[in-house]
């Protein structure tokens, strides 16, 4: 499970769209880095959730590997709204800095935008749908709150589940439920 690479968001004469940007220097050598850190394991599959980013970083990481990349949409990034009625940079701080501190209140936003019931909902739906494929070891290029929500779910962390954590996820065997993980903290 690995974030996708850096990316710019501010658009460039190559590149003025903001909605999918790829990956800059920084983040083809973050995710080149990726890859030979797991030269030598085996990958029988590599999801990217459909932005490009995600798929360059997938790529990059699993070669040499000839591996066909997945999509899986449901991993995509959370959603996030518009920040029209934040007047201050008080408020526009506190909204990105503490964007998870009511993640657990009923209908609470990832930054304005989607709720923290539908990115869960959404997660486990594609989680789901990763464990129905058959593999023993996916490599999944993901996003931060993406990634941080399949932690949380793997963690069962009741209340704050996007609290800070760190893990490693085992895929389930023929002998564990179809969606039991074994995990290791960190």
């Amino acid at each position: 499970l690995a974030r996708h690479g850096a990316v710019s968001y501010v658009g460039d004469a190559a590149n003025p769209s903001l909605e999918d940007p790829p990956l800059t220097e920084e983040g083809v050598a973050q995710a080149e880095a990726l890859g030979r850190m797991l030269e030598g394991h085996p990958i029988d599959l590599a999801v990217y959730t459909g932005m490009e980013r995600t798929r360059q970083t997938a790529q990059l990481a699993t070669a040499p590997r000839d591996l066909e990349l997945t999509l899986i949409e449901g991993f995509r990034e959370a959603k996030t709204g518009t920040f029209e009625e934040i007047e201050t940079e008080e408020e526009m701080r506190e909204t990105i800095v503490g964007a998870f501190h009511n993640a657990h209140e009923e209908g609470a936003r990832f930054l304005t935008g989607e709720t923290y019931s539908e990115l869960w909902q959404r997660v486990e739906a594609a989680w789901s749908e990763l464990l129905a494929r058959d593999w023993e070891h996916a490599f999944v290029a993901a996003h931060g709150v993406v990634n941080r929500t399949i932690l949380a779910q793997a963690l069962e962390k009741s209340g704050h589940r996007w609290s800070r954590c760190c893990a490693a996820i085992t895929r389930p065997t023929a002998s564990t439920s179809a969606t039991a993980c074994s995990i290791t903290s960190c």
